[in-house]
């Protein structure tokens, strides 16, 4: 019968069966989606608020520590992970490291025997020896952070007024250099037992070593000073010679000293006396004395000529002849 008989489905139907099933299977899929996110475990850290619901129970929040509950299922159970401390160093801690740091720094520059002076590297030097000043500076196994080089200067200067032009360097880990000039003499001051060097400068120095014939003056006194330095306002006496080094007289003087003695004989001996100048001692066993300058020298010597004639003639043996005073010479 017509109406007992299957219909077969068409092709439009099976079509739209398929759609269906396809658009079902996705509402399954997005409500299973849903779900998931639903039951996403809650994550909880100290200090900050929760996007969502609240947690089981409060975390304590005398702990400084970040703390993780997982959620297992609805019923309310819960995972708690490992704390994981919380490290916030801060600029305190960064402080106290770079003092501890500057401290072993301080200490190893003070201490270590690497940073300790043993010896001093001298250039410059030609009758003195760097044992000589390594005496006198006392800097032996001193740490090289402690050495001061304008200190070190005024020591080797007051200890060796010979000394001029010293420079000091203090290079690490402990190496001093010294760099310096030694004053050379040009002529030999002397005073009874004493004697003095004077160099082109007119400073006084202490004989040391050996620097081959100088010119030597033999003199009452010592040459006008200036009278500066450490013995200045003292009266400077020959007695006590180790005030004087350092010293300086006029350079106008040892000049004019210096170009007698190329005018004279080499045999014939210099002199000095405070009251008349400088001189030489003349063969016959006077001195005879031409004041602090060779002005008028030509004109003096033509009259020691004639004053000499003249005590020869009388039969005299003067002790001093002065030609200070071109006006006015004398002799006793």
């Amino acid at each position: 019968m017509k109406g007992s008989e299957k219909t077969t489905p068409s092709r439009a139907d099976l079509v739209r069966q398929r759609r269906a099933q396809t658009t079902q299977q996705r509402i399954q899929r997005a409500k299973q989606s849903v779900s998931r996110r639903e039951h996403r475990p809650t994550v909880i850290a100290r200090g900050m608020a929760a996007s969502s619901p609240s947690p089981s129970r409060p975390l304590p929040t005398s702990k400084v520590r970040r703390q993780y509950y997982f959620s297992l299922n609805a019923t309310g159970a819960e995972l708690r992970l490992p704390a994981i401390p919380l490290v916030n160093p801060g600029w305190r801690l960064f402080s106290g490291l770079i003092a501890i740091l500057m401290a072993l720094i301080l200490y190893t520059l003070f201490n270590a025997p690497t940073f300790q002076v043993h010896q001093v590297e001298v250039t410059g030097l030609q009758r003195l020896t760097p044992a000589d000043l390594q005496a006198v500076l006392a800097i032996s196994g001193k740490p090289v952070v402690t050495i001061d080089p304008q200190a070190l200067k005024v020591q080797l200067e007051s200890a060796f007024p010979e000394l001029k032009d010293i420079r000091i360097r203090v290079i690490l880990p402990a190496r001093i250099l010294i760099t310096l000039t030694e004053r050379q003499p040009v002529l030999a001051w002397q005073v009874g037992n004493d004697t003095y060097w004077i160099d082109p400068e007119g400073i006084l120095i202490r004989p040391r070593g050996e620097v081959g014939d100088l010119p030597i003056v033999s003199a009452n006194t010592l040459p006008p000073l200036s009278n500066v330095g450490p013995s200045k306002g003292k009266e400077l006496a020959p007695s006590n010679p180790t005030e004087v080094w350092g010293q300086s007289t006029s350079t106008q003087l040892i000049q004019a000293i210096l170009n007698l003695r190329q005018r004279l004989s080499p045999d014939i001996p210099l002199v000095y006396d405070s009251e008349n100048g400088f001189g030489w001692q003349d063969p016959n066993g006077w001195q005879v004395l031409i004041g602090n300058s060779l002005h008028d020298f030509e004109a003096k010597m033509q009259l020691y000529q004639i004053i000499l004639e003249q005590i020869q003639q009388r039969g005299l043996h003067p002790q001093v002849i002065s030609l200070e005073h071109l006006q006015a010479p004398f002799y006793k």
